[in-house]
């Protein structure tokens, strides 16, 4: 085609899309929270209302989990972890993970979270290991996530 379009336009051919191309605007979020509470209760909102958006999230979290107490932080890991787990929002809690883990504090808590669900998964109880169903697709997703270069490796050190 192009060929015959050469031919007919005398050896000039135009190119097949003249209009520049726009850059593309950043995706500003809408909603900034004032607290840790109102973050917590926005990730909980996403986990009935498939409108709400986990994404208006992330900012706040990034700027301020590093001044959080050890409360705050217990309370955001367990509402992460009940998030992934009973509500299925494991994707996107595994990436506010791989952005948070560098915060020490945060990765222990986390850890601790993790921990704890765990040692109910493998208890008796069936109520227990229903509750923590998918309790094991969110540890795979968090062993097969892309983590930063500069995340430290838990597997370094002997067990």
């Amino acid at each position: 085609m192009a060929n015959i379009q050469a031919t007919l336009l005398n050896g000039s051919s135009k190119p097949r899309n003249d209009k520049p191309r726009r850059a593309k605007q950043p995706i500003k979020a809408e909603l900034s929270f004032d607290s840790i509470t109102e973050a917590m209760d926005r990730i909980k909102l996403a986990d009935t209302d498939l409108t709400a958006s986990l994404s208006d999230v992330r900012p706040y979290l990034l700027q301020n989990t590093a001044s959080f107490s050890e409360d705050e932080l217990e309370k955001l890991c367990s509402v992460f972890c009940a998030s992934a787990i009973q509500q299925t929002n494991a994707y996107y809690i595994v990436g506010l993970c791989t952005d948070l883990i560098g915060i020490a504090r945060f990765g222990e808590q986390m850890s601790d979270q993790l921990r704890q669900l765990t040692i109910k998964f493998l208890s008796d109880s069936t109520e227990e290991v229903e509750k923590c169903k998918s309790l094991p697709d969110f540890l795979a997703q968090l062993a097969m996530a892309r983590w930063h270069v500069d995340t430290p490796r838990l597997l370094k050190t002997p067990i």
